[in-house]
């Protein structure tokens, strides 16, 4: 049975088709738009893709410009409210859009396997309301719902991948209308179909996986049809050509963006090279000192793991579970066996656009359990999950499918008349999309939600003028992105990151003022931003990553963390007196109430968890027990279910504090650590030495002697690149030393 509708009834067939479609897309985005986050949402990248947006820059590998550039059209909405806001309501608008599609596609899909009982005119009325209240299951999804009002780059992808699949029926349909050649209306949909194919790629890369699905159904309908012959070979090479417009088109617009030098701007290189490294993610290739690993693919991000991957099956399934109930996991399965018995095409035609982005991605990704011992596995599970958006669409095209086959079954066995169908169907769908509806508001409403908001503000309000904000995690980092660089909130405090990249357009256009030197990777450009910087400013810390705090020594060893608030402050000397804090945020964050299923919003309880754990430990070593209890028992409220802050608090009864953090200490000078190093050296030290060396210049990293040294233990090491480029960092400073030039003119190439 073909999808076509009979002539004598188009008319009627496309007005009420296009009438549930606008009124779909009205009653979606007007529930998005009130759900929709009223500040920046604090969701994973949301922050920073909002933040770029209004400053026209690259986003993150692989630069995004498609999103880019329509967050920056939606930031000029002339309505009230944020820009973050306005920005938000491109995720409503593309997620109202893509249930249209749905709706679009399911009409096709049901009408091949429509019940002849009654007239054309009361099949596809039942058809309309099967797809249009059936599409409401997928926009009250949790996930789907929550999406709806962050700005990502989700929502334009599953609307991308929607519209490939629909314009890939439309083109299967006119293929089968026209056995003996290809007419233009069908070339004109093959191509549309590939173009767009690789325009979703240059919106976000995972839309690869849709690639192979796309590849079975279109051979598939040519094999079927006996058409394949009639497609070779200029159809064949307009395949590879148009998807390659459908990518590199946008994709060049990243080269103006990258000219625009914003403040807050993934660099690149302006040329090609510069463009394919973006592009080909290789600057997340390479040894993460942080982890401790190396890697050499940027999209091969998890080792194969046998076992690990099995496991993420079972995961996966309960991830389904929790978005869809067991009710919708059963739905899913009955439909796939009985299209694989009953519609054998379709079955074919729709299962891989789910196989490939749904459930084989999901297993690639190996889906983790909740883990509530360890603190940043919730925020794994956060960020992993928009990832499964893609295929939680088209899965929700079975269930629409399996609701239409009820239907079915129902007229075939209990012999329901017309109206008692029609009003059973209304009924029954109604029913469940209100089920969906009130089980996942608590999820999808967050127009209230201002904990993003909040926290950036409090922590800028903490920081005095003219100091420096080092962020480590992306929650804090993106948040006070957009709070400075969009509300434009305390720019008298700088906030730099530690990604060398993020903000390069900004420290090359003021040289000097945090950077010393022009190191090109991580710890050395970190702990340059924080030596330098600390020679003229105030720093402080948002996040003390445990690396950090062992390779720069934050322990007195030779700096001090001091409480300030919701900052760490570097400093060189403890205070006299040290201030304790009510931590209004905090206390807000534990009475929100949260949806189990959001993963993300539950992380932030753990991200504080350990933020007050720290800050609690610190107050230990100060002997101020009455502060440190109070941050263990907040973190304790945070995570109820993790052990460790009850751990540290009955610890802390029996420790007496860290004598090296008493009031009034003082930290070893560079000269002083310069000496240990010198000495540790002539022991046979070697690692303890060139330990000593670092921190002597993080306490002074414009002292001459130190570096000079260093540039010896890096010979004696056999380190010549590193020996090369602190030598150039002592010529910056003092272009004459001849000590330097006779050790650049004898250093042998490495």
């Amino acid at each position: 049975m073909e999808f076509s509708i009979p002539t004598n009834h188009k008319k009627y067939h496309f007005n009420l088709v296009f009438f549930g479609a606008c009124l779909l897309f009205i009653l979606a985005f007007g529930v998005y738009y009130y759900s929709a986050f009223r500040t920046n949402p604090g969701y994973a990248d949301s922050d920073e893709l909002i933040t770029i947006g209004y400053l026209l820059g690259v986003g993150h590998p692989s630069g995004y410009p498609i999103h880019i550039i329509l967050t920056k059209l939606f930031t000029l909405l002339p309505i009230a409210g944020t820009v973050a806001f306005k920005a938000n309501l491109l995720a409503a608008f593309f997620h109202a859009l893509t249930l249209v599609l749905l709706y679009l596609v399911c009409l096709k899909l049901i009408a091949q396997i429509s019940s002849e009982k009654w007239s054309a005119k009361q099949n596809e009325v039942l058809q309309i309301v099967t797809a249009f209240l059936g599409s409401f299951l997928l926009g009250f999804s949790a996930l789907f719902w929550l999406y709806s009002g962050i700005n990502e780059v989700f929502p334009i992808n599953n609307f991308l991948g929607l519209l490939v699949f629909y314009l890939a029926l439309l083109w299967e349909e006119a293929v089968r209308k026209e056995k003996n050649k290809v007419n233009a209306k069908e070339k004109r949909l093959f191509l549309a179909t590939c173009f767009i194919a690789g325009f979703g790629l240059a919106n976000i890369q995972v839309f690869i996986l849709l690639l192979p699905a796309l590849c079975i159904f279109l051979f598939y309908t040519l094999i079927n049809t006996k058409k394949i012959q009639f497609y070779f070979p200029v159809n064949f090479l307009l395949l590879i050509v148009f998807p390659v417009l459908g990518f590199v088109l946008p994709t060049l617009l990243l080269f103006p963006l990258n000219a625009r030098q914003a403040d807050v701007s993934w660099y690149f290189e302006q040329n090609l090279h510069g463009l394919v490294k973006l592009i080909t993610r290789q600057d997340f290739a390479g040894f993460i000192p942080e982890k401790n690993i190396t890697i050499n693919n940027a999209y091969m991000l998890n080792k194969i793991d046998i076992n690990a991957h099995l496991q993420a099956i079972p995961n996966y399934l309960i991830h389904l579970n929790e978005h869809f109930s067991y009710l919708g996991l059963i739905l899913f399965v009955l439909t796939l066996v009985w299209l694989f018995f009953m519609q054998r095409k379709i079955f074919y035609l729709l299962t891989p656009f789910f196989f490939f982005p749904g459930f084989l991605f999901a297993v690639y990704m190996k889906v983790k359990p909740e883990d509530s011992q360890n603190l940043v596995n919730r925020a794994y599970i956060g960020v992993s999950q928009r990832q499964y958006l893609l295929g939680e669409v088209f899965f929700a095209i079975f269930l629409i499918l399996a609701l239409w086959i009820l239907l079915q079954l129902l007229i075939r066995y209990f012999k329901f008349k017309y109206k008692q169908i029609l009003i059973f169907a209304v009924i029954l769908f109604l029913s469940l999309d209100v089920w969906f509806f009130l089980d996942n508001k608590q999820m999808g409403i967050n127009r209230d939600n201002r904990m993003a908001w909040d926290y950036a503000r409090q922590v800028l309000d903490d920081a005095e003028d003219n100091s420096l904000i080092v962020c480590m995690a992306d929650f804090s980092c993106f948040s006070l992105f957009y709070m400075q660089e969009v509300e434009h909130y305390r720019p008298q405090v700088k906030v730099l990151t530690r990604n060398q990249l993020l903000q390069k357009h900004y420290l090359n256009k003021n040289p000097g003022q945090y950077l010393a030197f022009n190191y090109r990777g991580n710890p050395f450009f970190t702990a340059d931003m924080i030596s330098y910087s600390l020679l003229n400013h105030k720093v402080y810390l948002t996040d003390p990553s445990i690396y950090y705090s062992k390779y720069m020594g934050f322990e007195a060893n030779p700096f001090f963390l001091i409480p300030k608030h919701y900052l760490y402050e570097i400093t060189k000397k403890v205070p006299e007196k040290v201030e304790s804090y009510d931590y209004n945020f905090t206390q807000k964050l534990i009475q929100q109430t949260k949806s189990k299923k959001d993963y993300w919003a539950r992380s932030l309880n753990d991200y504080f968890a350990n933020f007050h754990n720290v800050m609690g430990i610190i107050y230990g070593h100060l002997g101020l027990k009455k502060e440190a209890s109070q941050n263990f028992g907040l973190s304790a409220q945070l995570t109820p279910d993790n052990q460790i802050s009850q751990n540290l608090k009955m610890k802390l009864n029996f420790y007496n504090g860290n004598p090296y953090y008493s009031f009034g200490s003082v930290s070893s000078s560079s000269a002083e650590l310069l000496k240990i190093s010198q000495q540790q050296f002539q022991d046979g030290e070697v690692l303890k030495a060139y330990d000593s060396n670092l921190k002597a210049l993080f306490m002074d990293p414009l002292n001459t002697e130190a570096r000079m040294n260093l540039i010896s233990l890096y010979k004696v090491g056999r380190y010549y690149n590193q020996a090369r480029e602190e030598i150039f960092n002592v010529l910056k400073y003092d272009p004459s030393n001849q000590e330097a030039k006779k050790a650049l003119e004898d250093l042998p190439k490495e």
